[in-house]
């Protein structure tokens, strides 16, 4: 068992690994230090937003590009941007009185099997029950980290290192834990053969910039949950090495059956933007990141949807916790360790958060493009989409927030987004969602006639 002791100078360790990384950037940032195990190299030296050759999507005879040296893509610079601006004000029944919402999802109904002569042909045409494989890419709110932990001293011998834990299996998206409300259990209730839901907990596996070791993952425990806390835009690359690893040890069946992917990344890049020894991803280089990523997975995983979560203004966590210091503990050794642009005191964190909320609005009009131009590109096998939640955090409670850092998301509000996200799915995804508080949301229950709306 870890004293609090122990506790600090496991993070003085972790923090003196940061100072390295820093001390190697600021020396000589295009040293061979800064990209190590899986970080994309991109060509800087252009400012266009990087996508494969348009004409593979749609072909699937042409021959795969190569990604010996640097990527032999092509770069567009037409790409539409996204212009809508109406805000939907969310609820779990959307205005629709035929809905059958239920506090568990045990309680819905499954539905009826699908015969030989309706079976889907195409990724347009999916409901729950056809999906057989759960996957994640994302950092540290997709690893669930500090979710599900224990802080509060009962005056006994407690184990602090489970501060640094990750509670996978309670993750909004994949948390296959008995009982635990997440997309992949909502999944897996009309598709009892689904694969690839993390389960359980361990400690924290880290993949920071260039801080990025090999072998942390747990396979058994993390399955087909390939997020990485600290992970940034750029270490999508590293993730994806991992998730085709997993995923080739499937079977053909489940290889070639239909898939849902979740994606969640940027926060990490957007607490950089105040730092001046690590540089932060601009919108176009983020943009490029991530379609690399998601035209490797494409190319590598058949008949899949992509669902890329939106930024959320990480500044209001900065409101929601202002003051909390009963609550709001956090790791003694890390103070403002995950996020210290936003929790600066003054007229500079003034600053910091609106340049932070204002890079977070940057990011999702580069996210709005990437979904647009996949429309564009209609596919049988492939798709990619995105539903706008605007997330009010100061009108959650304190206790939505780990009692480990107040940073990072509990149990409870893990619980809110997958019902948020699970909702919505069936529903056009167009128009940003106000998501407030809900204690007491329902879940909603498909019908014969949902499918998984691609637009």
């Amino acid at each position: 068992m870890f004293k609090r002791n122990n506790l600090k100078y496991l993070g003085l360790a972790i923090a003196t690994i940061f100072c390295f990384h820093w001390i190697l950037t600021i020396v000589n940032p295009k040293s061979s230090f800064s990209r190590p195990w899986g970080v994309t190299e991109l060509d800087t030296t252009q400012d266009d937003t990087y996508i494969q050759d348009q004409k593979t999507i749609n072909d699937p005879n042409k021959t795969k590009p190569t990604q010996t040296g640097k990527a032999k893509a092509a770069f567009v610079n037409n790409i539409p941007k996204y212009n809508n601006n109406k805000q939907i004000i969310f609820s779990s029944t959307f205005n629709n009185n035929d809905d059958l919402l239920v506090t568990n999802i045990n309680e819905c109904p499954k539905l009826n099997s699908r015969n030989n002569n309706n079976l889907p042909t195409s990724v347009h045409d999916l409901r729950p029950d056809d999906i057989k494989l759960i996957l994640a890419l994302g950092d540290s709110i997709t690893t669930a980290f500090g979710a599900d932990a224990k802080c509060k001293d009962d005056g006994g011998d407690n184990n602090y290192l489970e501060e640094l834990y990750e509670y996978r299996g309670v993750s909004y998206a994949m948390g296959g834990d008995d009982g635990a409300i997440s997309l992949a259990n909502f999944y897996k209730h009309y598709s009892p053969e689904l694969r690839g839901a993390s389960v359980g907990n361990h400690i924290v596996e880290i993949c920071y910039g260039i801080l990025c070791p090999p072998k942390q993952y747990h396979p058994e425990l993390d399955n087909l949950n390939a997020a990485l806390t600290g992970a940034m835009v750029k270490n999508l690359d590293y993730e994806i090495d991992y998730l085709l690893s997993q995923y080739e040890k499937e079977s053909e069946e489940f290889k070639n059956s239909f898939k849902f992917l979740n994606l969640f990344i940027g926060s990490n890049d957007i607490c950089l933007i105040c730092s001046h020894s690590i540089p932060w991803i601009t919108e176009k280089k983020f943009e490029r990141y991530l379609m690399n990523a998601i035209e490797k997975i494409r190319l590598n995983i058949p008949n899949v949807i992509i669902n890329i979560m939106d930024e959320f203004n990480v500044s209001q966590i900065y409101n929601l916790t202002k003051g909390q210091t009963e609550y709001c503990t956090k790791l003694a050794a890390l103070p403002n360790f995950e996020c210290e642009c936003a929790f600066i005191e003054g007229p500079i964190g003034v600053h910091n958060r609106r340049q932070m909320d204002e890079l977070s609005r940057k990011y999702n009009e580069a996210i709005k493009r990437i979904v647009q131009y996949y429309s564009e590109q209609p596919s049988n096998t492939f798709a990619v989409i995105n539903h706008h939640f605007e997330y009010i955090l100061t009108s959650f409670p304190i206790d939505s927030l780990s009692c480990v850092d107040c940073f990072h998301p509990s149990t409870k509000l893990h619980q809110l987004v997958a019902k948020t996200l699970w909702n919505s799915l069936p529903f056009s995804s167009l128009g940003p969602k106000l998501v407030n508080w809900e204690s007491d949301k329902k879940i909603r229950c498909w019908n014969e006639q949902d499918r998984i709306r691609i637009r």
